[in-house]
């Protein structure tokens, strides 16, 4: 891609530096959370938008840097276990816990490293995927070169990494909010949380009506959204250096990489684009770089999850049948539109749901649909972020099981107090009443035994309800 544009350069920008020049760590664990877009069924599904085919997600061999204590990569390496990972942090204690995990759950096909990305070098071209999620814009530009050098090193001919980072000029104005937060929590105001020091400056906002007020307020809430551990990680880690779309792809091109696409539907910016602005933005379809650019632009977007591959990696355009076998995986409620043939595929995929199938298979519950008029509905609806595609199926149960149980990762994430992960990799975070009852779910009681061990119907309907949902979304195995 080519473009006139370009941000300016890395020397120009404010980079705030952790003090021994390495990640910063706190005495408790990163927050266990897992990461939908980049589990390896939905980035083989961007390659493959972009004309790179990876192979099999059982024959490959993947990396996941910046592994914490394997809350995201553990349930991966469980459901694919002839997959070969391993999976590296610079925290020795993060890693002692994901290998606790591993064993308990007796995962036997990743190995745990303990090691800093800048001095660790695997073997030239060993891996097929490379996943470095939450770790580029909170590191130093030393060790951001460090992460694309072993990008190109370390991936296959034909492998692909994903990396996350913070964007501008979405990051414009919540890059002061973290230093204003900051400043306040060292000042003698005893705002010792982060949530307090938000809560301050939202009450410095009452009764302002003005613009500037009402964007500062929104932002402010979407922070405290985040939550205090999540917080101590992301805006206001000690490094927290946000990049343009442009710089990013700059950078990937000086380390022979080159981009493909985005794995994150959800942060699709085109929803909030009128049809007259997307239509003068396609006066800029030659220059893909500037279009990416522009549209980041005019949506404020502050998040991306960018797939890259080698410079030289053999890519070609998807048939429509590679495309039709690419599985639709449903994540906001799909309107009626009025057109028969739109709404008859998106009525195909209601009734299929919650199991995420092809959209092969779903042509066939709509009949009337030829290939490119369900591909290019299918386009449509994950430009709009509606919906997420896989290189695989999902497949749910379509009722509860007799004996309900979880996995032990499952299990033990419930008795320490971390987000569950369903079948489509998403988290599930539970109340403490909930877990209570979970607990039992190990396959030793069955169904009915669970409802009579409840003390009155209130308690009876509120268990099954939670099993339900729990069913629906592919918890029980």
């Amino acid at each position: 891609m080519e473009s006139n544009y370009r941000a300016p350069p890395a020397s120009t920008r404010r980079i705030v530096m952790s003090t021994n020049d390495q990640h910063y760590h706190l005495t408790d664990f990163y927050p266990a959370m897992s990461h939908p877009p980049a589990h390896p069924t939905v980035i083989s599904a961007t390659a493959l938008l972009g004309g790179l085919r990876l192979p099999p997600i059982g024959e490959m061999r993947i990396l996941e840097i910046g592994c914490a204590t394997g809350h995201h990569i553990l349930p991966i390496a469980e459901a694919f276990p002839s997959a070969e990972i391993t999976a590296i942090d610079l925290d020795a204690a993060a890693i002692s816990e994901a290998k606790r995990l591993a064993e308990l759950a007796q995962i036997n096909n990743i190995s745990f490293v303990c090691a800093d990305l800048r001095d660790w070098r695997p073997a030239q071209e060993s891996f097929d995927l490379i996943i470095a999620h939450g770790v580029f814009s909170w590191v130093n530009d030393t060790t951001k070169s460090a992460l694309l050098q072993l990008c190109q090193q370390a991936l296959k001919p034909q492998g692909a990494a994903l990396i996350s980072y913070n964007t501008q000029p979405g990051w414009a104005l919540r890059q002061p909010l973290r230093e204003m937060v900051l400043s306040l929590q060292k000042h003698d105001l005893a705002l010792g949380s982060s949530n307090e020091a938000l809560q301050w400056i939202e009450r410095a906002l009452d009764n302002r009506t003005d613009c500037y007020a009402r964007h500062l307020r929104e932002i402010v809430q979407d922070t405290r959204a985040k939550g205090e551990q999540q917080l101590k990680f992301d805006d206001l880690a000690p490094v927290n250096d946000p990049c343009y779309f442009s710089q990013f792809y700059d950078w990937c091109h000086q380390a022979g990489l080159t981009y493909i696409g985005e794995a994150d539907s959800t942060l699709s910016p085109h929803c909030l684009l009128s049809a007259s602005t997307e239509a003068q933005l396609q006066g800029l379809a030659n220059s893909p770089l500037l279009l990416e650019q522009m549209t980041d632009f005019l949506t404020e977007r502050t998040f991306r999850c960018s797939v890259i591959c080698r410079k030289e990696a053999t890519r070609s355009a998807a048939s429509i049948n590679e495309m039709a076998s690419l599985c639709i995986e449903t994540l906001t409620p799909l309107p009626s539109t009025g057109n028969t043939k739109t709404d008859a595929f998106v009525h195909a995929i209601k009734t299929t749901g919650p199991s995420c199938l092809s959209v092969q298979e779903l042509m066939q519950k709509a009949s009337q649909l030829t290939q490119h008029e369900a591909l290019t509905i299918t386009m449509r609806l994950l430009q709009l972020g509606m919906i997420r595609l896989r290189s695989m199926p999902v497949i749910i149960a379509d009722e509860i099981p007799v004996s309900p149980r979880l996995c032990a990762l499952n299990l033990d994430h419930i008795a320490h107090d971390k987000p569950m992960v369903d079948a489509f990799h998403r988290p599930c975070v539970l109340s403490p009443s909930d877990r209570i009852f979970l607990r039992t779910c190990d396959g030793s009681m069955s169904f009915d035994d669970l409802m009579k061990s409840c003390r009155n119907a209130d308690q009876v309907e509120a268990l099954h309800a939670l099993l339900a949902h729990l069913q629906e979304r592919g918890f029980f195995v």
